[in-house]
């Protein structure tokens, strides 16, 4: 059996297990496998095994620009050394440049040479891949896909200098109690992407505190009913994709 025939049963054998797009509630068929986060922001493209999910064209091809947006700034901090990190990171600027050149002056508008400005674009983007995180990581840990009438909520975002600072609720840290194993060929890939997380013991409510090289860290709440959905954190609400 040639390498082809064996990526192609493997490809039969994934959309047998996982018929329905976990991104737009399950209302789609599997069309593709969606490696997310994605593959890009990874040196070397060296991503975590275990992150392949089912997902719909639309879905698949919905986060392209949000996607730039992680890529660019997971590369750009700490600064790019080697010539593979280098040539990786000018790829990142082209692409945003080519297609969203927008948000690449709005990200590149911050005093500080250092920093970078989160302003309403990037902060819409960033959101947009936190959502679209959320509903793979509860799918990956509870086996179930958030539908219609459920919900995820980002409370907020922060930034490593948030961290420094001590801006980063405490309390945070002491919900989540289950650490994720982030590994290529056995080679761990924490210091790119990390997370933790814990499930209710029905599994309708899953918090994950993420971070991504020390960039940007993200708070995720996903919730298979709504109405379970604090009312502190009812303007914060965000919903799997829709395109009807």
């Amino acid at each position: 059996m040639n390498r082809g025939t064996k990526k192609r049963e493997r490809k039969e054998i994934f959309f047998q297990n996982n018929p329905y797009c976990c991104f737009c509630g399950g209302e789609a068929n599997t069309e593709t496998i969606d490696h997310f986060p994605s593959r890009t922001i990874f040196d070397g493209r060296k991503w975590p095994e275990g992150y392949a999910f089912p997902a719909c064209e639309n879905c698949n091809k919905q986060s392209k620009i949000s996607e730039m947006v992680t890529s660019f700034l997971f590369k750009i901090f700490p600064s790019p050394i080697t010539d593979e990190q280098l040539r990786e990171f000018q790829i990142a600027i082209d692409g945003l440049m080519n297609n969203r050149s927008d948000i690449m002056k709005e990200l590149l508008s911050c005093d500080d040479p250092n920093g970078f400005y989160c302003g309403p674009l990037t902060e819409k983007e960033l959101l947009f891949f936190a959502n679209k995180l959320g509903c793979a990581l509860h799918y990956k840990h509870t086996e179930q896909i958030i539908s219609h009438s459920g919900a995820i909520v980002i409370p907020d975002f922060y930034t490593y200098a948030d961290l420094i600072e001590g801006n980063i609720p405490n309390q945070l840290f002491g919900l989540v109690t289950d650490k994720a194993d982030i590994l290529y060929q056995q080679t761990s890939l924490k210091e790119r992407f990390d997370y933790r997380y814990s499930c209710s013991g029905n599994k309708k409510v899953a918090l994950f505190t993420v971070g991504f090289k020390l960039v940007i860290f993200f708070p995720i709440w996903t919730f298979a009913d709504q109405n379970d959905v604090p009312s502190i954190f009812q303007n914060k609400v965000m919903k799997p994709f829709r395109y009807n």
